[in-house]
């Protein structure tokens, strides 16, 4: 949870920025100390820019504003030490197709069946020092249909980070995160397809998240920008049936390809409580490698690159600075070789 009080929002779901974390009034070309103090000879707008900066809102503070942050994006670190953020969040799968190597939508149908997918995230981010978060984010996750029954409550691969603040304020704020992914998820041995949501193998983690806040017309908007990636750094032992496909009989490997996204968020705050948010993000995967032997044959296969361009609409609501829910639905537009399902996600946003 963020309190917009003359700086950017600390946490992509969390925090109250510190008074030391206040960002400097913005002013055309002038920041802070560099802004003239005479108030008996104030300046004056007199080009076209300072004008246009003048209507939007240059020169003044940014007006307090609460603010849970936006769904997908990454948490930047926490801003004050033993500040606790605990987020349950849930997100479903909605079928809608499939994006083909062209890009083509294949509809879901009968034919083309797709599942409903249930899953519970929770992230949970603890400040060490005033820089310095630890973050811990498990997940389990429930599927059904697709003419492959239900599966039970999975628990996923375990993600943590490790995510340090770059910079001594939030104007802007710049984060850097190096995590990993534990392989604890079931990813073979199991007779329901369903009940195998592991990976197998330890991926690494690794990325950067900026924001800045400034007033527009009288209002907070916050800008989030981010890229990260995860590069899988052991293989998967398989045998039988796998998350991989495989079948009984099957004596292989696995080996993963790397994979990421980047994008962009804003926040514009209506009233204090009330936040309409929009983010726009691209995902890629470089696809993975199968090996191995089924019946004394040698088989191998190699998943092609994928990725999309989602759009995610997002309205929040505050109950105070330390407490707020967010709901939204993200949207694939275009991709290749990928889900075109929606997912409506929702997420209650606390701070201790």
């Amino acid at each position: 949870m963020n309190n917009l009080d003359g700086a950017t929002k600390s946490g992509a779901a969390t925090t109250t920025p510190s008074k030391a974390a206040q960002a400097p009034i913005i002013k055309t070309g002038l920041t802070g100390a560099q802004a003239p103090t005479d108030a008996a000879n104030p300046t004056q707008p007199t080009s076209w820019l300072d004008r246009l900066g003048a209507f939007f809102g240059a020169g003044m503070d940014v007006p307090e504003q609460f603010s849970t942050g936006t769904l997908y994006a990454p948490y930047p670190a926490l801003d004050e030490e033993g500040e606790l953020v605990v987020e349950p969040y849930m997100m479903f799968t909605s079928p809608r197709g499939d994006f083909g190597p062209q890009g083509q939508m294949t509809p879901s149908s009968r034919d083309n069946p797709h599942s409903t997918n249930m899953t519970q995230y929770w992230f949970i981010n603890y400040a060490v020092t005033d820089r310095f978060t630890v973050a811990i984010y498990p997940t389990w996750t429930y599927t059904w249909g697709a003419h492959q029954g239900t599966s039970s409550v999975e628990f996923e691969d375990l993600p943590f980070d490790l995510e340090y603040r770059l910079t001594p304020d939030y104007a802007p704020s710049v984060t850097a995160y190096l995590g990993a992914i534990a392989p604890t998820g079931h990813y073979k041995g199991r007779n329901k397809p369903y009940n195998m949501v592991g990976t197998g193998m330890w991926a690494l983690h690794y990325g950067l998240e900026s924001q800045l806040a400034f007033p527009v017309w009288g209002h907070a908007l916050n800008f989030q920008i981010w890229a990260q990636a995860w590069q899988p750094i052991t293989s998967a032992r398989l045998g039988g049936n796998t998350t991989y496909g495989t079948t009984p009989g099957f004596k292989g490997h696995a080996h993963g390809g790397f994979y990421g996204d980047e994008g962009v968020g804003a926040e514009l705050g209506l009233t204090k409580q009330w936040v309409l948010a929009l983010e726009l993000y691209h995902t890629w995967a470089q696809g993975g490698t199968t090996a191995g032997w089924q019946d004394g044959q040698h088989q191998k296969s190699h998943d092609p690159w994928s990725g999309s361009f989602n759009v995610g609409p997002e309205v929040e609501y505050n109950f105070n600075e330390n407490w707020g829910v967010v709901a939204g639905v993200i949207i694939p537009v275009v991709g290749h070789n990928i889900s075109a399902d929606l997912q409506p996600q929702v997420a209650i946003s606390s701070v201790f």
